[in-house]
């Protein structure tokens, strides 16, 4: 993917899309839920969005919900429930966040790259004494962990996360350094 010339737009479509059929816990059906949360839920944590998400339309009744685990006072949208595949409903309360939670660490990923290089051309900083590095947030399965302090040019860095990541969520983000000695060099 050509991370600095991709618009906001084809990135959470791809963030959202590799979210869904790597976990496997919700439906196409959620999509447009997805690339809304993560386009607009700036600065709002993925359970608030999930959660306002279920407790929006018809809900399950009680009878229901118990029969999916959920507890009386728990909130099931008819709607959401439709979005959520049998593996999701393995944690039919944690299906829709854990999937956002992954499409917006893929989408922070780019972001950071992105607004990087944009700081860095506007203060015709030179790239060549900038590196970034992988920054993994624990618990990250072992493919992720050999990523750990990696240096990696913007081009080249995993925006979405490695096909053979086991993680949940993908939680890892890319780092800016900054050699203020390479002039000097």
């Amino acid at each position: 993917m050509d991370v600095l010339n991709s618009s906001q737009e084809t990135v959470v479509g791809l963030a959202v899309d590799e979210a869904i059929r790597r976990l496997a816990y919700l439906k196409e059906n959620a999509r447009p839920f997805l690339i809304a949360a993560v386009q607009d839920g700036a600065g709002i944590h993925p359970r608030a969005l999930c959660t306002a998400h279920r407790k929006n339309g018809e809900q399950l009744s009680r009878i229901e919900l118990k029969s999916i685990g959920i507890r009386a006072n728990g909130f099931m949208s008819r709607a959401a429930f439709a979005e959520i595949t049998p593996k999701g409903l393995v944690e039919p309360l944690a299906a829709h966040e854990k999937t956002l939670l992954r499409a917006f660490f893929t989408f922070s990923r780019w972001r950071s790259l992105w607004n990087d290089a944009l700081n860095l051309k506007q203060m015709e900083i030179s790239t060549d004494a900038i590196s970034w590095t992988y920054d993994m947030l624990p618990p990250v399965c072992e493919r992720c962990r050999t990523l750990n302090g990696e240096k990696v040019a913007p081009l080249e860095a995993h925006i979405l996360p490695p096909e053979d990541c086991e993680c949940e969520t993908a939680n890892y983000g890319l780092r800016m350094k900054i050699d203020w000695m390479a002039d000097v060099y």
